[in-house]
C-alpha cells in the first residue's frame, strides 16, 4: 500500500482484493490481530459493500480478534509487572541494565543482564563454552529475549536457569576477575544471584510455561481453531488464579493480577462476537445459549432452501407426536435443532468434535452447514504470520532472480 496504513485505506484495500476475486459475499469471518485500525477496517469493508450493492453485509459479527496476540499481550503485562528493566537494544549500552541497589532486585533483569555479557563478543561467547565443557555438559548458547517475539522471556529464563550453576559459581567470578576497573568489576560481580533468587526465577518460569503452552498450542498449523482456543484461554486464567492463592507466588501477586485482568479484558471482547458463542455451543452440545441458536438455525434453514425442505420432511413423521407439532410446521427448522438437542450422542475418546461431525452430517443437515463455518474459523494469525516471515526471507534482494 503507498498511502497510510489506517483503518479506513486497510478496509477500502481489502475490499477491492476481495471484489476482484469474486468472494465478498463467501467471506464468514475475518480474523486480525488487537490493532485497533482492525475495527476500523472491518467496519470500512462493510461500508464498501453497502456503497456497491446498496444492502447490508450479510455477516454482522464476523471479526475476530486473534486471541495468540491476546495470550502475548497477557503475558508481557506479566513480565512489565514484575520487571522494571527494558529489553535490550544494542543502540542504547545500558538500558537494561537493572538496579542492583534496589531492596528487591529484578531477577529477570539480572538474568537478561548476564546474557548480555556472555553474548557481547566471540571471546565469551568461547569462554562460556569451554567453563560448560569443564562441567561435563553440552555447550549451549544463552538467549536474549525480545518484546515483539513470543514466549522469548520464558525461553531465554529456561536456557539461562538450566545452566544457573555455572553462570554463578564460573562464569561471573572469572569475568569479573578479568576486568582490571574496579567500577566495571563490582557491576559484574553484582549480577550474580543467590540461591533465593533463582528459585524465583525458577516459579517465574512456571507461571510464564502456563502461557507458552497456550501459545504453541496456537502455534499449530490445524489445531487452532476457535473451538479449541477458548478452553485454552479459560485454562490459562484458571491456573494463574490458582497460582495466586498459593504462598509461593506471593511475590509474583501484582504480576499475576496485571495477567488475569488482561486475559479477562480480551475474554470479555470475545462475548461481542456470535463466531465465539455458536463455536462453544456447537463444540460443546450444550443448550445454554438457545435463543442464539434458534436464530441462527433459522438462518441457515432458509438459506438452504429446497434441500432441507426435503430432508425435514422426512424426518417428520418421526416427530408428529412431539409436545410441539403446530410450532414444527411453522418453524421446520426447529425439528432438527430439538432434535439434535434431544439426543443422547456418544463419542469415542479418540474421536474429536471435527471427526463426529463428518461421520454424523447426514444426520443433521443445518447442523452440520454451520458446522462448517463456525468450527473451521481460526482463532491465531501465526500459520499466516509464518508465511509472510518466510516470503520476506525468500524474496530478498540476493535471491531476487529466483
Amino acid at each position: 500500500m503507498n498511502t497510510a496504513h489506517n483503518g479506513a485505506h486497510l478496509g477500502e484495500a481489502l475490499f477491492k482484493l476481495c471484489d476482484r476475486l469474486k468472494i465478498v459475499e463467501k467471506i464468514g469471518h475475518i480474523a486480525s490481530d488487537n490493532a485497533t485500525n482492525n475495527d476500523t477496517m472491518i467496519q470500512e469493508f462493510a461500508e464498501c459493500y453497502e456503497k456497491r450493492t446498496g444492502k447490508v453485509f450479510p455477516c454482522k459479527t464476523w471479526h475476530v480478534r486473534c486471541l495468540a496476540h491476546m495470550i502475548n499481550l497477557s503475558a508481557q503485562a506479566v513480565i512489565s509487572t514484575r520487571s522494571q528493566t527494558k529489553y535490550y537494544n544494542p543502540h542504547t549500552k545500558d538500558d537494561h541494565m537493572p538496579d542492583v541497589m534496589a531492596n528487591d532486585w529484578d531477577e529477570i533483569g539480572l538474568v537478561r543482564a548476564i546474557c548480555v555479557k556472555a553474548r557481547s563478543s566471540l571471546q565469551r561467547k568461547e569462554f562460556f563454552d569451554a567453563i560448560q565443557g569443564q562441567h561435563g555438559v553440552k555447550a549451549l548458547k544463552l538467549l536474549l529475549d525480545l518484546m515483539v517475539r513470543w514466549s522469548s522471556t520464558y525461553i531465554m529464563l529456561h536456557r539461562a536457569e538450566s545452566r544457573r550453576s555455572v553462570m554463578i559459581n564460573d562464569f561471573i567470578f572469572e569475568l569479573s576477575m578479568r576486568e582490571k576497573n574496579l567500577g566495571k568489576r563490582r557491576k559484574i560481580v553484582a549480577l550474580q544471584l543467590s540461591n533465593d533468587e533463582w528459585k524465583r526465577v525458577t516459579l517465574f518460569l512456571n507461571l510464564l510455561g502456563y502461557a507458552d503452552d497456550v501459545q504453541q498450542a496456537f502455534s499449530a498449523e490445524a489445531a487452532p481453531t476457535l473451538f479449541n482456543a477458548l478452553p485454552a484461554i479459560k485454562k490459562l486464567y484458571a491456573q494463574w488464579e490458582k497460582a495466586l492463592g498459593k504462598d509461593k507466588y506471593k511475590p509474583f501477586a501484582a504480576a499475576l493480577e496485571a495477567g488475569m485482568e488482561k486475559v479477562d479484558e480480551y475474554y470479555c471482547k470475545t462475548a461481542a462476537s456470535d463466531v465465539h458463542i455458536m463455536a462453544m455451543l456447537i463444540s460443546l452440545m450444550t443448550c445454554d445459549l438457545k435463543a442464539l441458536a434458534e436464530k441462527k438455525f433459522s438462518e441457515r434453514y432458509s438459506l438452504l432452501g429446497n434441500t432441507s425442505v426435503h430432508m425435514l420432511a422426512l424426518l417428520l413423521p418421526l416427530h408428529e407426536n412431539s409436545s410441539q407439532p403446530g410450532g414444527i410446521r411453522r418453524k421446520p427448522w426447529l425439528m432438527e435443532y430439538n432434535l439434535s438437542l434431544d439426543t443422547v450422542e456418544s463419542m469415542s475418546e479418540d474421536m474429536d468434535i471435527v471427526q463426529w461431525w463428518g461421520f454424523n452430517a447426514h444426520r443433521y443437515l443445518v447442523g452440520a452447514s454451520l458446522v462448517r463455518d463456525y468450527l473451521a474459523v481460526m482463532a491465531s494469525l501465526v500459520s499466516s504470520e509464518r508465511t509472510f516471515s518466510a516470503a520476506g526471507i525468500t524474496i530478498s534482494k540476493r535471491p531476487n532472480r529466483l
